[in-house]
Formats: structure tokens, sequence, C-alpha cells
């Protein structure tokens, strides 16, 4: 699945435009990245995100998710906050930063620990990467964020971001 993370600011900010305007695409899923803010989660909803995520977990922005019908990703860094979540019924949870936490070794040992949660990790996976994460039955969707850099929408150079992220699909669905 085609699938976009757009990683939102304060409300008010450029996100909420680009997550409309990438609504526009036929049959991709657009979200909103980086949603610590209750506030910031009915401003990425009215402009049409049809998830968040975030790199930690704020309490109060999944209570306002599930209130709004939003699906959340919230971040984990421990196996403590993954059973907090469970609690909840929370199945699918970020992982951040996945690289300093270990990698796909570290990912490996928490889905044997948890293995009804799915993960999308994210912080420091590179392309080099990519394949090795997708690889992992725990992992929900990568973080690519090496896919569209801010010189790349600065330079207006979205040939290179289509590359790059046919680049990127195409490793994932030789799995």
């Amino acid at each position: 699945m085609r699938c976009l993370e757009v990683v939102c600011g304060r409300p008010g900010t450029a996100g909420a435009s680009a997550i409309r305007a990438a609504r526009a695409v036929d049959g991709l899923l657009v979200g909103a990245g980086n949603v610590i803010e209750p506030e910031q989660v009915a401003s990425v909803a009215r402009a049409g995100a049809q998830f968040a995520t975030a790199p930690g977990t704020n309490m109060a922005v999944v209570h306002v998710c599930r209130e709004l019908g939003l699906p959340f990703f919230p971040g984990v860094a421990t196996p403590s906050e993954i059973e907090r979540l469970q609690t909840l019924g929370v199945r699918a949870m970020g992982v951040f930063p996945v690289v300093a936490l270990g990698g796909t070794p570290f990912l490996e040992a928490v889905a044997g620990a948890y293995p009804t949660v799915a993960f999308p990790p994210s912080g420091g996976v590179r392309s080099e990467t990519l394949r090795a994460y997708a690889a992992l039955p725990s992992v929900l969707a990568v973080s690519c964020t090496w896919i569209v850099r801010q010189e790349h929408v600065r330079t207006r150079n979205f040939d290179r971001v289509e590359r790059i992220a046919r680049e990127a699909q195409a490793t994932v669905g030789r799995l």
C-alpha cells in the first residue's frame, strides 16, 4: 500500500495543507506524524489525516484520537511502554528511535515478547537497511524519511522524490 506520513508541527502550520494536498492522490494513505499535543489531533483530522503517529506516548493524545476515531500509533522505546499501551487495547506502536534502541535485533526481541503487537519503526532507518526492517513479521510499515527531504521540496525536485520512493517500494516489494 502506498502511504505518506506528513510530519506536522503545531496547529496552523504547513502540515495541514500538505495533508490536504496529499489526500488528492488516488490510492494514497495519508497520515500525520509527530502528533504530540492533543490540540494537533483535531487539526490533522480536519485536514483529512487517515492516521497519526508520535515519537512517544502522550496519553491525552491517545484519548483524543480514540474520541475522534483517528487511528494512532504512539511511540514506544521500552517493554513497559508496550505493556501500558497493551492494557488500553493498542496493538500497533511506533518504535522510536529504532536504530539507537538496537535496530532489527531490538525489534525481534520485543516482537518475541509481544507477538500480538505490530511495530512501524522510525528513527534512523536508511535505504540500505529498509529491507531488513520490512522483512520482520512484526513490522507493519517502515518510516523512510530519506525519500522526501526538505531540499527536494524547496528545489521542487519531485522527480527525484518519485525515483527514491519507487526504489524503496521495489526493495520492499521483493520480499
